[in-house]
Order: C-alpha cells, then sequence, then structure tokens
C-alpha cells in the first residue's frame, strides 16, 4: 500500500516472507525436517497489531509448526503479546527503557529459545540479552526455517 503512494505505476503484489515461505510448503516446493524443539514465540506489533495488511498471527505458528517446533506463547492472545521494549523508538531515545521492557519479557520465557517475525524485535531483544548476559537464543523465524529446510 505504501508503494502506490510513491510510484504511480507501481503494480507488484508485496507478501510478507512468511507467505512466501508458508506457500513453498504447502505447495511441497520446499521441505522441511523436523527440529524436535520446544521454542517460544514473539508476536510483534508491526506483523500484528499494526500490520496495515491484517495481522499475521497464524501464519508464522504454521510455519515453526512445519519445522516441528512446539510453540510456548507469551500471551493466551497474540493480539496481547507484549511489545519488544523498541517500539515506536524508544531504543534510539531512551534505551533502558526498552531493556527494562525486554527483562520483563524475559522473565516470562519458558524455554531457552525465543522467535520473532520482526527483525527489530529479534535485533533488540539480541541487545537485551547482551547487555545483560543472558543465555537466551533469539532467532528471526526464517532461521528456523534454513535450519529445518531439507537440502
Amino acid at each position: 500500500k505504501v508503494y502506490r503512494k510513491y510510484f504511480k505505476d507501481f503494480d507488484v503484489n508485496v507478501k510478507h516472507i512468511l507467505d512466501i515461505i508458508n506457500d513453498l510448503a504447502k505447495k511441497e516446493k520446499i521441505s522441511l525436517k523436523p527440529l524436535n524443539r520446544t521454542i517460544t514465540y514473539h508476536d510483534p506489533c508491526r506483523i500484528g497489531r499494526k500490520n496495515i495488511s491484517g495481522p499475521l498471527y497464524l501464519e508464522p505458528r504454521e510455519l515453526l509448526t512445519k519445522c516441528g517446533l512446539e510453540i510456548k506463547e507469551l500471551s493466551t492472545k497474540p493480539e496481547e503479546c507484549p511489545c519488544c521494549g523498541a517500539g515506536s523508538g524508544i531504543r534510539g531515545v531512551e534505551s533502558s527503557i526498552c531493556i527494562k521492557i525486554g527483562n520483563k519479557l524475559f522473565n516470562h520465557l519458558e524455554t531457552e529459545e525465543l522467535a520473532s517475525s520482526c527483525p527489530l524485535c529479534v535485533f533488540n531483544f539480541r541487545y537485551v540479552s547482551y547487555k545483560n548476559q543472558l543465555d537466551i537464543e533469539i532467532k528471526y523465524i526464517t532461521d528456523y526455517v534454513i535450519e529445518s529446510i531439507k537440502k
């Protein structure tokens, strides 16, 4: 929707990477082997509540399940998942706030791995983990696809 505002003849159907990978898996153009682990999934604001095209709540879970991962949730409702702490430029203005918010979220983890489908959330979670010397593995959702894909 944004591109069409700036380019008059823009006629490209833009999709999120989650949609593309799910389509490839459904059409059996890629095969995913089970990773057999349990992770916690974080619903990013920009992919869920603030996504102009509509929230992507089921798609990331479908993809992670296809990768053979059991998913633990941070909230009973995806639309109520806590923010990573860096939203609205908070990290750039006052990084101590995003660290506090990220720490609060980390306190609710039941696993050693945290996944998100927003690269900014992953970046911030890694920052918070680094600043607090935590031993939590934080991955972007495609990291699991790469690890799971059968070559």
